[in-house]
């Protein structure tokens, strides 16, 4: 993950891009359980495709572009559980809607 970041900061052509791949931290604590981590995180994905749309339209397929290349760079690093991480990325899909 860190080296897309780290990519998209160089290399994105997208001012937003650029300040997205700037990365913070996540909001969760370590207590947080994976459905308070999942729930959260496809809402911030739902939120941040909404504002897109309403505000900078022609940014959102570059953003969910960049958003599913994370996953799925992230997803294949992790190996092993293949049909849960499909899954995973599959509702991440479903989160930023059509690009």
């Amino acid at each position: 993950m860190a080296k897309h970041l780290s990519s998209a900061k160089r290399s994105s052509a997208s001012p937003l891009l650029q300040q997205l791949a700037e990365g913070r931290g996540t909001g969760f604590g370590v207590t947080a359980s994976p459905s308070e981590i999942e729930s959260g995180t496809l809402e911030a994905l739902r939120s941040a495709a909404d504002l897109l749309r309403a505000k900078a339209p022609g940014e959102l397929g570059s953003y969910r572009a960049f958003v599913l290349e994370i996953a799925r760079s992230v997803s294949s690093a992790a190996g092993g559980g293949d049909e849960a991480e499909a899954a995973a990325i599959t509702k991440i899909e479903n989160a930023l809607g059509d690009g």
